[in-house]
């Protein structure tokens, strides 16, 4: 488990994948988010923060463009406290070991929905997409009771997809009348589309995203919706505890002094397949800081 404690920042060379994963402070002020949040979610983070006095776990950020991969909800929690100070995992984007998908829409209405209301709002949905069609590998499928009844094939440029992401944001909001929806990413549903058909009423298949369209919109100071990538990173540091009164510092050398110190202070357990964060689940190998 190799971890190299540097004199302003620490290294972790994950010994599965050889991934090279270094732990840092970063200005708020530089980094550049690529999906919208939720703001029950944003203001639920902000109410932990103040309450525990500290930023539990680091976002993941590309290193070459300061581009929010994971952790959205924190950094807009962190900005809105005014903290000048963000704790990031850096990671190299490029690296083919860290994997992009996007997140499938699976529906279940909770009343009767005709199959002619579908039809209707579906029918708009095509004609939104119109300046967007293109003859490509990437598409929009929509299912409705198990039969397709849209597939488009779209342009493959990243501001293309940026729309046409906006564009399902707007039909879902047309169709959300007493629904349940739920996600799952992409991979799993292909892989199993026949049991994801018969177990759900609608289910909204958006293009698949490549790295350069989240690198590409988020550098433009765009977002896309919530839910549109799933980053998966092989290995990823958890439980820092950053103290916020440290990220609200103003003089850099002093921030990084603080957190260096006190990052050298915690043991590290490297974890798989355990439940360690109250938040959320992962699936990956997680080096678990602690007292």
């Amino acid at each position: 488990m190799p971890i190299y404690y540097l004199s302003d920042r620490v290294e972790i060379i994950n010994d599965e994948t050889g991934l090279e994963i270094t732990i840092d402070i970063v200005p708020i002020e530089v980094l550049k988010p690529h999906e919208e949040t939720i703001e029950e979610a944003t203001r639920k983070l902000i109410n932990d923060i103040k309450t525990e006095g500290v930023v539990r776990n680091p976002i993941i950020v590309d290193k070459r463009t300061y581009v929010i991969l994971d952790g959205m909800h924190r950094y807009e929690a962190c900005k809105r406290l005014k903290l000048k100070y963000i704790i990031a995992a850096l990671v190299d984007y490029e690296d083919p070991r860290v994997n992009l998908n996007t997140w499938i829409r699976l529906v279940k209405f909770k009343r009767k929905v005709s199959k002619e209301w579908v039809y209707s709002k579906t029918n708009i949905l095509n004609e939104m997409l119109k300046p967007y069609k293109g003859n490509t590998p990437y598409t929009i499928t929509v299912y409705f009771k198990g039969e397709r009844i849209l597939h488009e094939s779209i342009h493959s440029d990243p501001q293309t997809k940026y729309n046409v992401y906006h564009i399902l944001k707007t039909f879902e909001k047309n169709v959300s009348k007493d629904l349940e929806i739920t996600y799952q990413i992409d991979s799993i549903v292909r892989e199993n589309l026949d049991t994801y058909l018969s177990e759900y009423d609608l289910i909204i298949i958006p293009p698949k995203l490549e790295k350069r369209d989240v690198i590409e919109i988020a550098l433009q100071n765009k977002v896309y919706p919530p839910k549109s990538t799933r980053h998966i990173i092989p290995a990823r540091p958890l439980n820092l505890n950053i103290p916020v009164n440290i990220l609200a510092m103003t003089n850099e050398r002093d921030v990084r002094m603080n957190v260096m110190l006190l990052l050298r202070s915690f043991k590290v357990r490297k974890v798989k397949g355990e439940k360690v964060d109250t938040y959320r689940d992962y699936d990956e190998t997680v080096y678990y800081f602690y007292s």
